[in-house]
């Protein structure tokens, strides 16, 4: 019988290039909980405690998902405020100030 050590995945660079970097010839290291191939991937770079990332990505998951997030706020945030332009535009017409009504 084996022995419980956990699931061990394999490294994304194992079968394909990454960037360039040559597939095959795997290291596996380990910093503190986070256990990673030495040749094809990275504790992450933005400083993420348990993220890795493969040598030619900018981040982690968490990052990418962070910089999506915050893509999608402000994309919601001008929406709102081109709505709001606009509905005032419309209110401007249909009630006028009072000046303009005399």
């Amino acid at each position: 019988m084996g022995r419980i050590t956990g699931t061990v995945h394999h490294c994304p660079g194992r079968d394909g290039w990454v960037s360039d970097v040559s597939p095959g010839g795997c290291v596996k290291a380990r910093v503190g909980s986070i256990a990673y191939c030495k040749k094809h991937q990275t504790p992450c770079i933005n400083g993420c405690p348990d993220g890795i990332h493969l040598k030619n990505q900018s981040g982690c998951l968490s990052c990418e998902q962070r910089v999506y997030s915050e893509q999608r706020r402000a994309k919601k945030q001008a929406d709102k405020e081109r709505a709001k332009a606009q509905k005032d535009k419309d209110d401007d017409f249909w009630n006028p100030p009072k000046e303009r009504k005399r």
